[in-house]
């Protein structure tokens, strides 16, 4: 159930992630947010109908893991969803240029990334793939775009701090 749980909230941090790093307004942008709510949610409510009836999981008499059709219709509606928001993010990165199109690139790649481990997931359900997927996207983003930031954060400062020791009228540094 933790598993599920995190995963269903690993998709909700994800689409605030991805509106809020494009930060572009629109339609696709409202879907995005909605779905990753729906996702959640829904995922939570079949976690607890789970807990009476096996809609998700099961165990059976010899405590062996069964997986049920509503644990793959979630992975279905993850997979869809990835799909939809890196086609949306590469769309954006296509229009982009420089350094912008390379972090909507990584963005883009990380959900492709993420598609291709919840397929793996979905047909070998005793394997840590979608762990894998998110350890790797993690990676992706960081090297890519959180890394890049910070870089260009640092120059950003090392030229406040220039200006601010050099004397306006001399030019000369203080």
């Amino acid at each position: 159930v933790i598993y599920f749980v995190t995963m269903a909230l690993s998709v909700f941090f994800w689409t605030r992630y991805v509106v809020a790093y494009l930060n572009r307004g629109g339609a696709f942008s409202k879907f995005i947010t909605v779905a990753g709510w729906v996702i959640f949610v829904a995922g939570l409510i079949a976690l607890a109908i789970n807990l009476f009836v096996p809609i998700f999981f099961s165990f059976d008499a010899e405590k062996h893991y069964q997986p049920r059709r509503a644990r793959y219709l979630l992975l279905g509606i993850l997979i869809f969803f990835n799909l939809a928001t890196s086609v949306y993010t590469l769309n954006i990165a296509h229009k982009s240029e420089g350094n912008e199109r390379l972090h909507h690139r990584a963005i883009g790649l990380s959900g492709i990334m993420m598609t291709v481990f919840i397929v793996f997931q979905s047909l070998y359900p005793f394997l840590p793939f979608y762990a894998i997927g998110c350890l790797l996207t993690t990676c992706l983003i960081h090297t890519f775009v959180v890394a890049e930031d910070k870089h260009d954060r640092h120059i950003e400062l090392d030229s406040a701090k220039n200006m601010a020791y050099t004397d306006s009228l001399t030019g000369i540094k203080n």
